[in-house]
């Protein structure tokens, strides 16, 4: 019965976001026409339970020393402060970058927490460092010459132009291209710690008292799951965020037929632009650069 009940919270707190991610495939498109509801009830659903899991935060931190904790927890706690603050914007509406910044690098502290204790499980398997530095040199290359490869892709298909001249939303673009295998992980994660948990100490501390430790492990890798998926849904919305900010200048002495919000010089003579307007329909159009 314990078992039972465990799946069902596991199906209930996942299954609103995990359904608002595969309307996205044309496999789930009769997921469609009820998608504005799906997505009310996954904000909803996720602010409330973030609300419920600042409370438990709070009573775990009052009641066991969370300095004693090795530094990947303590960056577990610190993106779960992160990402309440961010979820009670988004769930209020208020979509602004600091509530985009503050998930995202929640989502880098759940990485680092939930990371080091699942690498820590591979490296038993090996038979030293050697053989851990040849396995990190063969994957590690191999997963960046291809996750680079499918971000500048990604990238040119969005704005148009050579990823080169926009740095900081190709970084995006990694993580987006990343993010199907960090909502597939998280999620396996997710289901070994609420019904597994007590037949491993993945999860214990040195004294073997595992309460906060696992309570701070289960928001980390919820964290992660939900901004994954967050990522992976909003594609486009996430791209004019990052890139209206940080790649295109909103300060300029080109002369255009229009007024534009931000432009991306493209070459030396400073002749042709990548230019942005918000609400514009294409968001992102080359225009030629007449100075002032």
């Amino acid at each position: 019965m314990k078992k039972f009940l465990l799946i069902l919270v596991f199906i209930l707190i996942t299954i609103a976001p995990v359904l608002s991610y595969l309307s996205l495939f044309q496999v789930f498109s009769f997921l469609l026409p009820h998608i504005d509801i799906i997505k009310t009830i996954a904000r909803y659903q996720v602010g409330g339970l973030f609300v419920i899991m600042l409370f438990v935060w709070v009573y775990g931190f009052s009641q066991y020393k969370i300095l004693e904790y090795g530094m990947h927890i303590i960056a577990g706690f610190i993106s779960i402060v992160f990402a309440l603050i961010a979820m009670v914007g988004i769930c209020f509406d208020m979509y602004s970058m600091l509530c985009f910044i503050l998930l995202c690098l929640s989502c880098l502290l759940s990485i680092y927490c939930v990371s080091v204790p699942v690498l820590a499980v591979f490296q038993k398997k090996m038979r030293g460092p050697w053989e851990y530095i040849i396995v990190t040199i063969i994957f590690g290359s191999s997963l960046t010459f291809i996750i680079n490869g499918y971000a500048s892709v990604l990238v040119n298909e969005t704005f148009g132009i050579n990823a080169k001249y926009l740095p900081f939303s190709t970084i995006l673009s990694m993580f987006i291209v990343l993010s199907p295998f960090f909502v597939i992980i998280s999620f396996v994660v997710l289901f070994f710690i609420i019904v597994f948990n007590e037949k491993t100490d993945l999860f214990k501390n040195k004294d073997g008292d595992n309460k906060f430790y696992l309570i701070n492990a289960l928001v980390g890798v919820y964290v992660l799951f939900i901004v994954s998926l967050g990522v992976g849904t909003h594609i486009s919305k996430n791209f004019e965020r990052v890139a209206s900010t940080f790649d295109f200048d909103s300060h300029y002495y080109c002369v255009f037929s229009e007024k534009v919000d931000g432009v991306i010089f493209l070459d030396s003579q400073y002749s042709k632009v990548l230019t942005y307007k918000e609400g514009r329909k294409p968001l992102y159009k080359v225009m030629t650069c007449n100075i002032k």
